[in-house]
């Protein structure tokens, strides 16, 4: 797993500000006269790197999970940070050099990005001591296909075909950037064909078959999973680096931070922001805040009253609070968003009208709707996200200055998900950070693609217009960049002008480390997840 970074702005413990410049590469478009290249870069280790059995050295995240999703077809939220250290992905993404191997030593397309081939390592082992092939690769594919959850990254794939043991070819319906989609933090876990028997319970019990240098070991539900080092990991084990990993589940915040302060904790996100300054002064913990691929995002329920009404959907939009969030919350390192996909990762060829605070007009927009008064709308969040709650509350606040009573409600991981995904959901609203899978505008705008498709339904939202421009800007963007952002730019107009959401923050992310702790360096792709295998304890 190759998680480097270069950008200066996640050098230092806390970032001056959240500045929106990528430092990231760019897509170079494909062409016939300079078709996709193999990627050679990575290697397996040499014996002089490789120590048979390294010290025992436990490392603790206080994890603000709560429920944990075990089947790699079907993980959605945070808990990918576990699954991460157990399964591989055959592309991961650098900041610094976009697409780099994972269990893929090398990739190459044809002249128009329509067939692409892999090959994957040799003298890799699953967990249960079998040989990987790619016979696993396929499996795990035509799996997560089939699972239905993230079938929306593979609509351009036609078919698949085993070569050799170590060699595996994609035809794709449409010019596509495979390389690209293969990096995306969730519905590419690569996992041995050994579960395929496997029921659900089984994986509900903290089970798993995978590549990756950790093996789950135990797992107690609410309070804790343990993983062990894999002694087969193909890019073998050095002293210092952790062979036990252990996920404390705890949802409080402040017993968090002070599992941090004690010791008891190595590292931990989401920590209050205001406690940035007394955690650094401690001399003992690192606060680290850089700006990532996140957006806060609260999208509307657009077949329930009165949220179906478009202009009581603008009227609310207007009525965000944009600057004061950005400001008063996330410890200040947010930036209002400008439109449906965060700037650090995409700019658009000229922006949208978006909705910049303004109650006069809110009001003025909310008395032509003619939605019946008293209007109320609810709100549906995850527990935990202080930040977010924080932002909502100002929201409220405003509405009730136009007549509008917000009712807040938090709501556990499970019964969060629930919701999204209940056509019949009682909530008018849904308040979501995003982070995104790979970098392509259409894994945010992909969030509103065809509420039959899309991972996450709650808006029930489908425009065959804004469809048909994500498959078409999905096909351009393998061969021409430039074209298919002009095609993004159209569809998140349409996303803008329908108000299906408030695009309120473009988000930073937060991790506090243990300062005996070395070789984390964030990625704002995998902006909250620690590659255990990087670390080690000073």
């Amino acid at each position: 797993m190759n998680n480097r970074q270069a950008c200066p702005w996640l050098a230092i413990s806390v970032v001056a500000a959240f500045v929106l410049s990528s430092c990231g590469p760019a897509a170079a478009p494909l062409t016939e006269e300079a078709p996709p290249v193999a990627s050679t870069e990575a290697a397996m280790p040499t014996a002089e790197q490789e120590v048979a059995a390294p010290a025992e050295n436990i490392g603790t995240f206080a994890f603000s999970g709560v429920n944990f999703e075990f089947d790699p077809s079907l993980v959605l939220s945070i808990d990918h940070n576990p699954a991460l250290q157990v399964y591989e992905h055959l592309v991961m993404w650098d900041p610094e050099k976009g697409p780099v191997p994972g269990v893929a030593e090398s990739w190459e397309a044809n002249a128009d990005a329509t067939v692409w081939t892999f090959r994957i390592f040799e003298g890799v082992k699953c967990h249960d001591g079998t040989d990987f092939t790619t016979a696993d690769v396929k499996f795990s594919i035509e799996r997560t296909i089939a699972a239905g959850a993230l079938t929306y990254q593979f609509v351009a794939l036609d078919s698949i075909e085993v070569i050799d043991d170590y060699t595996i070819l994609f035809k794709m319906k449409y010019p596509h950037d495979l390389p690209n989609t293969f990096t995306d933090a969730w519905g590419q876990f690569i996992m041995c064909e050994s579960v395929g028997d496997k029921s659900p319970e089984w994986f509900g019990q903290g089970n798993g078959i995978g590549t990756g240098p950790y093996k789950y070991e135990s797992y107690v539900p609410g309070e804790r999973l343990i993983l062990t080092y894999n002694e087969d990991y193909r890019g073998g084990w050095r002293e210092g680096q952790f062979t036990k990993i252990v996920y404390e589940i705890v949802e409080d915040s402040t017993i968090r931070e002070q599992m941090l302060r004690s010791g008891q904790a190595d590292v931990s996100v989401y920590i209050p922001f205001d406690s940035f300054e007394s955690l650094e002064a401690t001399g003992e913990t690192t606060p680290i805040a850089f700006p990532a691929f996140a957006q806060l995002i609260y999208f509307f329920k657009t077949d329930k009253p009165p949220v179906d009404n478009l202009e009581v959907r603008q009227a609310l939009s207007y009525a965000f609070p944009y600057e004061d969030v950005a400001s008063g919350t996330f410890g200040g390192y947010g930036v209002a968003s400008k439109g449906a996909v965060p700037r650090l990762m995409w700019e658009p060829p000229t922006e949208p009208e978006g909705y910049a605070f303004d109650l006069e007009r809110a009001a003025e927009v909310l008395a032509g709707s003619g939605a019946a008064a008293p209007i109320d709308v609810n709100l549906g969040i995850q527990v935990g996200n202080r930040e977010a709650l924080l932002a909502s509350q100002l929201w409220q606040g405003e509405l009730a200055k136009i007549g509008v009573d917000l009712a807040i409600q938090e709501l556990s991981t499970g019964a969060f998900w629930d919701e999204v995904y209940n056509p019949e959901s009682g909530f008018d609203i849904i308040a979501f950070p995003m982070h995104i899978g790979h970098v392509t505008p259409n894994e945010f705008l992909g969030a509103l693609y065809n509420a039959e498709w899309t991972w996450f339904p709650f808006t029930r939202w489908n425009n065959p217009e804004f469809n048909a421009l994500l498959d078409e800007a999905n096909q351009k963007e393998a061969t021409d960049k430039a074209a298919a952002d002009e095609v993004y730019a159209r569809a998140e107009r349409i996303l803008m002008d329908d108000a299906v959401a408030v695009w309120a923050l473009d988000m930073p992310e937060v991790l506090v480390r243990r300062n005996d702790i070395s070789g984390y360096e964030p990625n704002p792709l995998y902006s909250y997840d620690v590659f255990w295998y990087d670390l080690t304890r000073k």
